[in-house]
């Protein structure tokens, strides 16, 4: 049988469940994007943005994106797989590993430490925001 189209709502349903059957403790945001394989099989591509809002800080400045793609198989079946970020190697949803939240807990801790080491002030926030002026 050859492969037929995906429908995006049935793609959507079939990355979500396999979001759900992960008990992941992050929060995520599912969205669909345009297509960015040159693979002959028809696939629809989703953007799941990662994060873990508190109450204190209820817009995490830091989030992580998983990148899904579902291809068509063969009529009503669709292969599911991702990669974590810019990683370029992709888990499939048939792989034997388990769901890791240190996968997401790694890019999180990359981020963080690149945010407290590289100084992205202006000479407008440098101006505004001088030490001495708070001591």
């Amino acid at each position: 049988m050859a492969a037929k189209s995906i429908n995006p709502k049935a793609a959507f349903a079939f990355v979500e469940d396999f979001l759900a059957k992960t008990n992941t403790s992050y929060e995520y945001a599912l969205v669909q994007i345009p297509s960015r394989t040159s693979d002959s099989r028809e696939s629809i591509e989703f953007k799941c943005i990662f994060s873990k809002p508190t109450k204190m800080n209820p817009v995490p400045n830091i989030v992580v994106c998983l990148y899904f793609s579902v291809l068509s198989v063969l009529e009503g079946v669709m292969e599911l797989s991702f990669n974590v970020e810019s990683e370029t190697f992709r888990h499939h949803q048939n792989d034997k590993c388990n769901w890791n939240d240190a996968w997401i807990d790694r890019f999180v801790l990359k981020k963080e430490m690149l945010r407290f080491s590289i100084d992205v002030t202006t000479e407008t926030d440098q101006a505004r925001l001088k030490p001495e002026e708070w001591s």
